[in-house]
């Protein structure tokens, strides 16, 4: 059987307001510059042009595929859109097959709906741990006057015990959880990082001060909103690198990066996550014939679409249990992934097909 192999990756991609072809290290560059795209926002501020518009923040947020980097994309959001608003857009876009879970891992902090059973590399989320908005031990502000971001009455015993009258004092000045949860991670970064170990060989000032940690730790825990429905522009910033994970069994994972932020109008809040620039798709040759593949054998990964990619007639004489299309997507060949959300979701046509086949059968 004739073997071939990819050629090398094509890592240009498109500008989608110019349609000009730029090398992958080349587009943030571009799209800074770019005279098309500079038309397109001043004429979006002046579609609102009776003064009344309020500026927005927008990120600027490149990813790419974690292990195939030559699947990427530039797009372009509200900082007010929250985590889930980017988990919705990259299923749709690149990844959804079968609702499976997904992640963003930024800094130390895994968010998610599901935070108690997730997990990225070594760093788990034991049971129990839950953001505030699932918590039912913690009484946090509802944004009224003169309202404590922590009712220490709620608090589980034995935390409270453990604390120094003084540091109970200071958590009961700060009246918001956000604040709250600043002052706590600040806190915790002021331990020495060797605090653990010191604490072991014996010493009573360091198993003090170890223990405080820990508390500190469990507090921002039981405190910090860590769902998807935490705000970008609370969790991220400019120039923050951070992951995200869809499918926690034959998972996809991408790399992302704020690559920068401006103000602007927001013309239509129903679509506003815009692609700015995206790869070319990477063309793959038949593992048999060597011509252009369009399949890809059910169950590999992108590792083996290289060697399990077909034409449509080789495919019929291959062994294998089932086919996937191969498609521009990180996910190509995972799972059942088949594509977009037009391609996957195909709701409408099959709708449509189906009246069709009620008015032949009346004909008939």
């Amino acid at each position: 059987m004739k073997k071939t192999t990819a050629e090398k990756p094509n890592l240009k991609g498109l500008c989608y307001s110019c349609n000009s072809e730029v090398d992958k290290s080349k587009m943030t560059q571009h799209l800074k510059y770019c005279k098309q795209r500079a038309a397109a926002i001043a004429a979006e501020a002046s579609a609102k042009d009776d003064g009344t518009a309020a500026k927005t923040k927008f990120f600027h947020i490149v990813a790419e595929g974690r292990y195939n980097p030559q699947y990427w994309m530039h797009i372009e959001l509200p900082a007010t859109d929250d985590l889930e608003d980017l988990d919705i857009f990259f299923r749709d876009t690149w990844v959804e097959c079968c609702d499976h879970l997904s992640a963003f891992q930024i800094g130390d902090i895994s968010y998610s709906d599901d935070p108690e059973d997730l997990y990225f590399g070594d760093e788990i989320e034991e049971e129990g741990d839950a953001g505030a908005g699932d918590s039912e031990d913690v009484d946090v502000d509802e944004g009224e006057e003169g309202a404590k971001a922590l009712n220490l009455e709620s608090l589980p015993p034995g935390l409270v015990e453990a604390m120094t009258p003084e540091f109970l004092l200071k958590l009961q000045e700060f009246d918001n959880t956000d604040d709250l949860v600043v002052f706590l991670r600040e806190e915790l970064q002021s331990f020495p990082k060797d605090l653990v170990f010191r604490a072991l060989r014996g010493g009573e000032e360091d198993r003090r001060l170890a223990l405080k940690q820990m508390l500190v730790a469990e507090m921002i825990e039981m405190l910090e909103d860590r769902s998807l429905g935490v705000a970008l522009e609370k969790a991220l910033k400019v120039g923050q690198k951070f992951r995200y994970e869809y499918d926690f069994g034959s998972t996809t994972e991408l790399s992302l990066r704020v690559a920068g932020a401006r103000e602007g109008v927001l013309v239509d809040e129903e679509d506003d996550i815009h692609v700015l620039a995206r790869n070319i798709p990477p063309e793959y040759k038949c593992v048999r014939c060597g011509k252009p593949a369009t399949k890809v054998a059910a169950g590999y990964d992108y590792w083996g679409v290289i060697e399990h990619a077909y034409c449509d007639a080789c495919s019929r004489k291959a062994k294998e249990d089932g086919w996937l299309p191969i498609v521009n997507s990180p996910r190509v060949g995972v799972c059942a992934y088949t594509g977009e959300e037009e391609a996957y979701f195909g709701e409408a046509e099959w709708e449509d097909d189906d009246e069709e086949d009620e008015e032949d059968e009346e004909d008939e």
